[in-house]
């Protein structure tokens, strides 16, 4: 979780959502005012105190497609050693059948919505911006904050990719379980 007490503000970075962007989006706007408590901590976590100790802060983040996002933590891992298209499927299947489970041992791979489970917020509680319309949603950020944005940072990026071209119906399949709950709450789809 990052805190900002200037403004009052609390984000949840999600991984694989343009959080390391945000943050640092942020740093510039607000030198030496933004306050990186857990990379990726939550209400789940123990940073998840936050909210309970500044319940009347503006809390947002960031929520991605879940099939994008998924892509896009398996570029990460393996931003260095590419295959061509069809190596890259079943390598990537073979990725999510290893590593899509939602045991909670793996953060990552909770469904977005469980970054917004707490006592003291309901995810209506929270200030949800899309991914997928990260221009936009940065700006509406910060007119909320009231900084002004020179240039939006890219952090942390992979190579920007189709993900359709990446699935096949059994890869699909595997998000669709395992992420059930995000595209029911937020709406996406394949």
């Amino acid at each position: 979780m990052i805190l900002i007490k200037k403004k009052k503000a609390i984000f949840i970075h999600i991984h694989r959502t343009g959080g390391s962007s945000m943050i640092s989006l942020l740093k510039q706007a607000l030198p030496n005012q933004v306050d990186v408590i857990a990379q990726h901590g939550n209400p789940t976590t123990m940073e998840g105190k936050l909210l309970r100790q500044y319940p009347d802060y503006f809390v947002f983040s960031m929520v991605r497609n879940p099939w994008d996002r998924l892509l896009s933590w398996y570029s990460l891992v393996h931003k260095h050693d590419p295959l061509d298209i069809k190596a890259e499927r079943v390598r990537f299947e073979h990725f999510l059948k290893d590593h899509a489970h939602n045991d909670g041992s793996d953060s990552f791979l909770f469904n977005q919505v469980d970054y917004f489970d707490t006592t003291t917020h309901t995810i209506d509680d929270i200030t949800i911006y899309r991914y997928e319309h990260y221009k936009e949603e940065t700006q509406k950020i910060a007119k909320q904050l009231d900084i002004t944005i020179k240039e939006i940072p890219r952090v942390n990026e992979t190579k920007p990719k189709n993900y359709s071209d990446y699935y096949t119906e059994q890869s699909k399949a595997i998000v669709a379980e395992k992420c059930a709950r995000d595209i029911a709450y937020f709406g996406y789809s394949f």
